[in-house]
């Protein structure tokens, strides 16, 4: 207010009243800088929205890198997990195999003994029927030796699983037993 006191200026007042208006003076270089400065301004504010705008565009584009990259690791991580699965329950089916097989030939070299050892008695058996019934010389008990010697000798290709015995299907071919 100070200042709008000493645009006023003393009139004599003798005369009539009259109203004088006095025009402010406004300093052309504080005029002239101000709407420089609001143009610096804008252009800084521009500048400063266009990096908000590219930064925020950078932020974007980065989120979504990020994002991808998750993904794709996730699935890389989801497979590599399936595929150790994979891989340990092939073992575990490849022991298991190796367990069975093993039971297997224990059980099936003690069933082929036991055959073994009952054909190769019922054949020591069936060879002395018959050789009794030769030294007693009736032919009734030599037809039923040698029924029992070949059903014998059957069971024998089974348990050798060999044919060079002389078995041949149902038929039994007795080679030099006697």
């Amino acid at each position: 207010m100070p200042e709008e006191e000493n645009k006023t200026v003393d009139i004599d007042t003798s005369g009539p009243e009259t109203e004088i208006n006095v025009p402010e003076e406004k300093d052309e270089s504080v005029v002239n800088t101000a709407p420089e400065t609001t143009e610096q301004e804008t252009k800084k504010e521009e500048t400063v929205e266009n990096e908000t705008t590219s930064d925020e565009k950078l932020e974007d584009y980065s989120r979504g890198v990020q994002s991808r990259i998750a993904k794709l690791t996730r699935k890389m991580r989801e497979a590599e997990r399936r595929e150790a699965a994979a891989v340990e329950y092939a073992n575990a089916v490849e022991q298991k195999r190796r367990i069975d097989n093993e039971r297997f030939q224990k059980v099936d070299s003690d069933y082929t003994e036991k055959l073994k050892e009952n054909v190769t008695s019922a054949m020591e058996s069936a060879q002395n029927e018959l050789r009794m019934a030769i030294e007693s010389q009736d032919a009734n008990l030599q037809v039923t030796a040698n029924k029992k010697n070949c059903s014998t000798c059957v069971g024998e290709c089974k348990s050798a699983n060999e044919k060079t015995t002389g078995c041949t299907g149902n038929t039994c071919t007795i080679i030099g037993w006697w």
